[in-house]
C-alpha cells in the first residue's frame, strides 16, 4: 500500500496541481489555483501521514503481551526457585536424618558404656575416653564446633548413682550419664 501510495497517488496529486495551477485550463484565478494547489496537498499529506501512522501504529495489546511475558518470566523463575529450594530442604533432611542415626548409635554405645561402668568394668574407662573423643570429632566434622564444645561441657546435674558402685567409678558413671543427656538433645534439636 505505501509503495503505491509514494508511486502513483502522489505523483498525480503534484501533477494535478501542476498542471491545474501553472496552465491553468479551467480559467481560474490565482487565489483559486492557490487554493487548490494547498488543498491537493493537504490531501496527499493526510493520505501519506495516515498510511505511514497504520504503519507504526503497534499492536494495541502489545503492552499487555509484554506485562505478560514479564509475569511469566517471574513465574519461572520463581518455580525454579521452588525446586531448587525443595531440593535443598530434601537434602537437608536426609543428612539430619543420618546425623539423627549416627547419634543414636553413639547413645546406644554411651548406655553400654555406662552399664560397663556401672558394672565395675576398668577398661570402660578407657573406653568412654575413647566414645567421647569419636563423638566430638564427629560433631565438629557434621554439625560445628559449638555443638562439640556442648558435649564436651555437659551441663551438671546432680544424679544418684547406684550405692555398690565405687566412688571412683561414679565420676565416670555421671559423667557418661550427662553426655547421654546431651546427645538426647542434640538430637530432639535435629528433628524436622
Amino acid at each position: 500500500m505505501k509503495l503505491w501510495i509514494e508511486r502513483f497517488i502522489i505523483p498525480i496529486c503534484a501533477a494535478i496541481v501542476i498542471s491545474i495551477s501553472i496552465l491553468n485550463p479551467l480559467k481560474m484565478d490565482w487565489r483559486q489555483r492557490v487554493s487548490l494547489g494547498v488543498a491537493v496537498a493537504l490531501f496527499a499529506y493526510f493520505v501519506g501521514h495516515t498510511v505511514y501512522r497504520t504503519d507504526v501504529a503497534t499492536d494495541p495489546n502489545q503492552d499487555l503481551k509484554a506485562t505478560l511475558q514479564g509475569h511469566q518470566h517471574e513465574i519461572d523463575f520463581l518455580k525454579q526457585q521452588l525446586a531448587s529450594n525443595r531440593a535443598e530442604d530434601a537434602e537437608t533432611r536426609k543428612r539430619r536424618l543420618a546425623i539423627r542415626n549416627q547419634l543414636g548409635v553413639f547413645l546406644d554405645e554411651g548406655r553400654r558404656i555406662e552399664r560397663d561402668i556401672e558394672y565395675s568394668n576398668l577398661a570402660a574407662r578407657q573406653e568412654k575416653t575413647e566414645w567421647e573423643g569419636r563423638v566430638e570429632k564427629y560433631l565438629a566434622k557434621e554439625l560445628d564446633s559449638s555443638y562439640a564444645a556442648r558435649f564436651r561441657n555437659p551441663v551438671r546435674v546432680l544424679v544418684t548413682y547406684p550405692q555398690a558402685m565405687s566412688m571412683d567409678m561414679a565420676v565416670y558413671w555421671t559423667d557418661v550419664m550427662e553426655r547421654i543427656g546431651v546427645l538426647n538433645t542434640f538430637i530432639s534439636e535435629l528433628r524436622d
